[in-house]
């Protein structure tokens, strides 16, 4: 799992934020590892990215309160993560 970024944004910041309308609906975000994702909307700092082995994509989840399990909040674009990057490490 990767923790989404709660700290500064990079410089590259701006120029998302230019063209998120063309992805209504969804939000750029980065992690604490430096990588640029995309998901939908309402993700926040603390939520969580993870690449499940044999999916099509990463998702964006949140932990539920008070327990161990998780809430898929959408799929994800993460640059770097979507050819199975993450399993090379």
């Amino acid at each position: 799992m990767v923790f989404v970024n709660s700290g500064e944004r990079p410089s590259i910041y701006g120029y998302m934020h230019s063209i998120s309308g063309t992805w209504w609906g969804n939000g750029f975000f980065t992690t604490e590892h430096g990588r640029v994702g995309l998901a939908l909307q309402g993700t926040a700092p603390g939520d969580y990215v993870s690449v499940f082995f044999r999916a099509l994509y990463p998702f964006a989840l949140r932990r539920i309160l008070h327990d161990a399990k998780y809430r898929i909040l959408s799929r994800a674009y993460v640059n770097g993560l979507m050819d199975g990057e993450i399993f090379d490490l």
